[in-house]
């Protein structure tokens, strides 16, 4: 019985530890007030081109996750995310819609990007388990393990306002 007692506090002071969160990475989350409807809004920080592939909006207690990938052919309307995690669970969305633009930052293709909703249960798998790699429609991105845990811990921020 002592032996299981021990177990549950060295568990449970594990995942408290796990969902702690970096203050000083919180301190970098972008604030914006709308001067008109007194609105906040939280938006995580990303570097554009393909520097960061991931990065989180939270507005009105509504979290958002955008993406983006890179194809050299071009698809309009179409529709689709699918995200990998670490622990072999995946998101699905497919009804979100891709947006397609042209890629001017390389020798030519297109930037093809998603701003997709995230629920209670997508929030919860997102900050137990980084993401590794998403696709969407038919464009797959990697994402490098240690970006994925920053994105991560950005979220976890998110989560506390």
């Amino acid at each position: 019985m002592r032996l299981f007692t021990l177990l549950s506090i060295i568990l449970s002071c594990f995942y408290c530890t796990a969902q702690e969160v970096d203050e000083k990475l919180c301190a970098k989350i972008e604030v914006r007030v709308d001067k008109f409807d007194g609105d906040t809004t939280y938006t995580t920080p990303y570097k554009p081109g393909y520097m960061d592939l991931i990065h989180f909006v939270k507005t009105n207690g509504i979290t958002f996750m955008s993406l983006k990938a890179y194809g050299s052919t071009l698809n309009v309307g179409k529709e689709g995310v699918i995200i990998l995690l670490a622990d072999g669970t995946k998101i699905e969305k497919p009804e979100a819609k891709i947006d397609a633009d042209v890629n001017t930052s390389t020798s030519g293709g297109w930037d093809y990007s998603a701003f997709v909703r995230l629920d209670d249960s997508d929030i919860e798998k997102l900050t137990k388990s980084t993401v590794t790699d998403f696709r969407l429609y038919i464009y797959d991105s990697k994402v490098l393990p240690k970006k994925a845990a920053l994105y991560q811990q950005y979220l976890k921020c998110l989560v506390l306002r």
